[in-house]
């Protein structure tokens, strides 16, 4: 069953009792107590541990357990964020879509928001996993704060996962070795899923309800949890934001020690004990010398966590829960042709063999200027790729998925349109965390209903509201 989502009236959300400007709160967890923050209805646990460091023998291993501590652990700001290049910004992309702070490879930490004031019914938990091509991302990037859901009524959590090189590094050593060659990201994040069912009570959460959730790689790693049998009854359901339509498989284990292989040889290193005693900045060094490479480090088909395609819909190879999966209406990282050449270079590269066919269709848009029809063709074909990813999902699933598609524009960003993870701020209620726009009523207005539907959907409450 597939449904898509209109605009509806707002169902009143839950209000919790307004604190303080800022106090201590704390939180018992598996491994000892923590001190987090308590500001506005919601309390906050940042920078804590779901895994040991990856570092020194653990770097390029299966992740660890994390150490308990006696007494009380300061969680009142986050940790390091992995391993990775930083940037001001670029494109659309302005400082509260971007990492910043301190990196390093001790960096699998995730960070709690749950409301302040307690209830008798257990809370819906979200664990959101950040984007960016498994080359980038943190849980610090302010557009992931979850103070604005939790005040909702909604734990939230998010995390680090190691990236790039440091968390999808395959080889045969690797493999040999039998710990996770090329998904070593990946099982953070299984790591991190189980550390939120094993504390799901003392968050304050039903560990029947909880919501694996992310956008761009995060979203893609949401498939791959929902396909992967180390993640089975570890969530009950799913959001997967400009996923499905730009899905791509995971490549062999085979070719993935290929890249491993040319990395060593571009470190001038004949093994991975060897790789394992350079510093984290040289062996960046060594991946430059590699040249670009799209989701060059990302997650791979083993036999140990991922055995098979993601978005895969044949039945019993993938957890069967509701879905709601959607895209931004301009998903595009580059801007469209202005001019007739660059557009029909643009549709090659979209349709390859069926190029011909595709500029007859089109040609039938003769009122749109090429800017537009650039815009139309990229979006319907991506509209086109996640219907046709649904329903085969629909056909094998007894659950329904939830299709969206967000058109709405960011103040200042009209040349890029509604561009990809501009739909994150709106659902994460987080406009304010950007200094650099001016919002207005229309865009608040849209915030309050994205969030609404995405606060729902994890109460699995979406159909009943009539919403469709």
């Amino acid at each position: 069953m597939i449904k898509k989502i209109f605009a509806s009236s707002l169902v009143a959300a839950v209000v919790f009792a307004q604190t303080p400007a800022s106090q201590a709160a704390t939180l018992n967890v598996e491994q000892g107590v923590l001190v987090g923050t308590r500001v506005n209805g919601v309390d906050a646990y940042l920078g804590v541990p779901y895994a040991a460091p990856p570092v020194g023998l653990n770097r390029w291993r299966m992740p660890q357990p994390p150490a308990s501590w006696r007494g009380q652990r300061a969680a009142t700001k986050f940790a390091n964020s992995c391993q990775q290049d930083l940037s001001d910004g670029f494109g659309p992309y302005t400082k509260e879509y971007m990492v910043s702070g301190p990196v390093s490879e001790d960096c699998l930490y995730l960070n709690i928001w749950r409301p302040s004031k307690t209830t008798d019914q257990p809370l819906p938990i979200v664990l959101w996993i950040p984007g960016g091509g498994f080359t980038s991302g943190s849980g610090s990037v302010p557009i992931y704060d979850g103070s604005p859901m939790a005040a909702q009524g909604v734990v939230v959590v998010n995390l680090n996962y190691r990236l790039g090189v440091f968390g999808f590094l395959a080889h045969p050593e690797l493999t040999r070795e039998g710990q996770g060659s090329g998904n070593f990201g990946f099982a953070d994040i299984v790591a991190a899923l189980k550390w939120v069912n094993t504390n799901a009570v003392a968050l304050g959460g039903d560990p029947g309800k909880i919501t694996i959730a992310g956008q761009s790689a995060g979203s893609m790693a949401v498939h791959d949890l929902m396909a992967s049998p180390a993640a089975k009854n570890l969530f009950a359901r799913a959001i997967s934001e400009s996923g499905p339509g730009m899905g791509r498989p995971p490549v062999t284990l085979e070719a993935a020690e290929s890249v491993g292989q040319q990395l060593l040889d571009a470190a001038g290193v004949s093994s991975v004990e060897q790789l394992r005693t350079l510093s984290a900045d040289e062996i960046m060094q060594a991946e430059k010398k590699l040249g670009p490479g799209l989701l060059r480090f990302a997650p791979v088909v083993d036999a140990l966590l991922l055995p098979h395609d993601p978005y895969s819909n044949a039945p019993g190879q993938y957890s069967d829960t509701p879905l709601l999966a959607g895209m931004n209406a301009d998903e595009s990282f580059t801007l469209p042709a202005s001019d007739l050449p660059g557009l029909q270079a643009d549709m090659q590269t979209l349709f390859g063999a069926l190029a011909p066919q595709a500029q007859g269709f089109y040609a039938t848009h003769e009122a749109l200027d090429i800017v537009s029809l650039n815009r139309t063709i990229r979006r319907e074909r991506g509209m086109a790729s996640t219907l046709m990813w649904a329903k085969g999902r629909a056909q094998s699933s007894a659950h329904p998925t939830y299709l969206y598609l967000f058109n709405h524009v960011e103040p200042g960003t009209e040349q890029w349109g509604a561009f990809h993870t501009s739909e994150v701020p709106y659902a994460f209620g987080t406009l304010d965390r950007s200094t650099q726009r001016t919002f207005t009523s229309d865009d608040r207005a849209v915030t309050r209903q994205v969030s609404s539907y995405w606060r729902k959907s994890q109460r699995r409450e979406l159909a009943r509201m009539g919403c469709f």
